[in-house]
């Protein structure tokens, strides 16, 4: 939302003569991004963004995806015209990437939709940022230290309360909580 805001300004500027005509291009690059961030993002069958919806044979996101991989062929660096930009390469991957997939799911195994949000490594990346919390932010845990964080995150998942419990949530976590017990390093 804020790079399209952001494009629209630029947009908004160039017409009225207050930014350089060359700046559309800016507006047309944020504008880009935004759309192929959120069609990796997606999260749900319906949203009101543009590209923020599941990908479907008839949501627009193939044909989307199709044209960014000719848009990013385009784009070389001012200094050397042959050379390439190791961020663009990457993202022509990932679309490349992400088309293949869909051909597959759609294709092979007749998926109707898929929510692109579910194909990146964020739930990783949170679950590594919890063991690394654990025990006073460990950047770089030892074995016994990651294994110790690891129990101890699943432990808490084991004795979370069930949603469909007949039994109104209290303190008995803080009676469990094994954290309490440790001896503290400091």
């Amino acid at each position: 939302v804020f790079s399209h805001s952001v494009a629209a300004g630029i947009s908004t500027l160039v017409q009225a003569k207050q930014m350089p005509a060359a700046a559309k291009h800016t507006a047309q690059f944020l504008e880009k991004f935004d759309q192929l961030f959120n069609t990796f993002n997606s999260c749900s069958l319906k949203s009101h963004q543009k590209q923020r919806h599941a990908f479907t044979e008839k949501s627009g996101h193939k044909e989307f995806l199709q044209e960014t991989l000719k848009y990013l062929d385009k784009i070389k660096p001012m200094n050397d015209r042959k050379a390439s930009l190791p961020c663009l390469e990457g993202w022509k991957l990932s679309i490349t990437s992400l088309l293949a997939i869909w051909e597959d799911l759609h294709g092979t195994c007749d998926y109707k939709f898929l929510l692109t949000n579910r194909l990146n490594q964020d739930c990783a990346e949170n679950l590594f940022s919890i063991i690394r919390g654990k025990g006073g932010h460990r950047y770089n845990p030892s074995p016994q230290q990651f294994r110790a964080a690891f129990r101890h995150i699943v432990f808490d998942k084991l004795m979370a309360q069930s949603d469909s419990s007949n039994c109104q949530a209290d303190l008995d976590k803080v009676l469990l909580d094994l954290t309490n017990f440790a001896p503290r390093t400091t």
